[in-house]
């Protein structure tokens, strides 16, 4: 990783000839945050080249940012061609721009900064010993919260938004024994879950549905999805559920979910269509 150091007071000006408007004070304290965060990452990370903006006049200093972060070598024919041309940006136009994007901009930084995070966990290559178990609602929501934010963000949804669901109705449901909640679990971390809500059918009395909800499984456990898959309907049928209903939905791997069904014995079963009144 390469870090490119200015003085704060230099940055405040520059940004200032650029046509931004702030308060000084202000913005001195936020790049000065910035600045510590860096100071940070030279110290915790390993292979963290730092260069200050004044160097960037040498070409030797040039030469080593540019062979550090391009499997390329220095040209310094190149090198004279560009170093005298001042390229810049309109800043105002750029933070008009991120103001329009700022919704998008917002959730793109989320992903992204859970996704750095995930990426930073050692993993352990293979694993084995994974139980599957139904659970109250109440631990599995707390245990699984890892997993939620992986699979919203694979489902391009925001990580937190496993907040916003109907949770009390989750937690009546469960209360009622009318939701299974099937967990795949190693050593204690859960890597996979399906749940699945239970009710009467309108066909025939005395007859039972099963709707799978959300499922999840981990890409770290080959074949996890289908293992959960096959231990829930074990699960399901011991319950005495007649009838399994699985939606192939539209995001993430949504689309492919329908011939994972079929494989499962599954059959097409009509298709699902969705209006929402309030934009109508």
């Amino acid at each position: 990783m390469a870090t490119l150091r200015r003085p704060v007071p230099d940055v405040v000006a520059s940004l200032r000839r650029g046509g931004l408007q702030f308060d000084d004070g202000v913005m001195t304290r936020v790049l000065g945050h910035y600045e510590q965060k860096l100071n940070q990452i030279e110290r915790r990370l390993p292979n963290v080249l730092s260069v200050r903006y004044g160097d960037l006049e040498n070409e030797m200093a040039c030469a080593e940012v540019f062979e550090f972060c391009l499997p390329y070598r220095h040209d310094p024919a190149w090198w004279r061609a560009v170093s005298g041309v001042n390229v810049q940006i309109n800043l105002p136009h750029l933070m008009r721009y991120m103001n329009a994007y700022a919704p998008q901009l917002t959730k793109l930084a989320k992903q992204a900064r859970h996704r750095i995070i995930a990426d930073m966990v050692k993993e352990c290559g293979e694993l084995d010993g994974v139980t599957f178990q139904v659970e109250p609602f109440r631990q599995f929501y707390v245990d699984a919260e890892p997993l939620f934010r992986e699979h919203l963000v694979q489902t391009e949804q925001l990580p937190e938004d496993y907040t916003r669901k109907n949770i009390p109705l989750f937690e009546k449901l469960d209360d009622m024994g009318a939701l299974q909640c099937l967990t795949a679990r190693s050593n204690g971390r859960m890597f996979g879950y399906l749940v699945t809500v239970l009710e009467p059918s309108l066909d025939a009395p005395g007859r039972f549905l099963g709707v799978h909800t959300i499922f999840f499984a981990s890409p770290l456990i080959r074949g996890l999805g289908m293992k959960l898959q096959r231990a829930s309907l074990d699960v399901l049928r011991e319950r005495g559920i007649h009838e399994v209903q699985m939606r192939a939905g539209h995001r993430g791997s949504g689309p492919r979910l329908g011939t994972f069904y079929r494989r499962l014995g599954a059959e097409e079963f009509g298709q699902l269509y969705r209006l929402e009144l309030e934009a109508v």
